[in-house]
């Protein structure tokens, strides 16, 4: 049986830092689990990145959490969270990532976060 959360609950468990509460959870058509942070050098990850954030806004908005890796379970549609992959800060550079988007995704998006459990520096 898929587990699903809701976007406070995803927020508690962002907040908290408790991210084991992520395992089991299934994606939703507002929610994408992402193992790495987006490689941004070259323009098919770019691509990438806007294809999946604009996938969320055409679906009424959402969240792509990096550092959570997934499995294709076949009860049920949507991958399930098996780890957590928390990776230092350094690795993601939010502004690039609104740079890129507001480059490859026309008209503009508004309310796009960047986020992920991270370990500290």
């Amino acid at each position: 049986m898929a587990k699903h959360i809701g976007r406070g609950e995803l927020e508690s468990i962002l907040a908290s830092g408790d991210f084991s509460r992520l395992l089991g959870v299934s994606e939703t058509s507002w929610l994408e689990f992402k193992r790495d942070p987006y490689h941004l050098a070259d323009d098919r990850n770019k691509q990438e990145l806007a294809k999946d954030v604009t996938a969320l806004a055409n679906a009424d908005g959402g969240i792509i959490l990096l550092g959570v890796a997934t499995t294709r379970e076949a009860a049920h549609l949507g991958d399930e969270v098996k780890e957590i992959h928390p990776f230092t800060e350094s690795l993601v550079n939010p502004e690039q990532y609104h740079q890129i988007l507001s480059t490859w995704v026309y008209p503009g998006l508004f309310q796009v976060e960047i986020k992920w459990p991270s370990l500290p520096i």
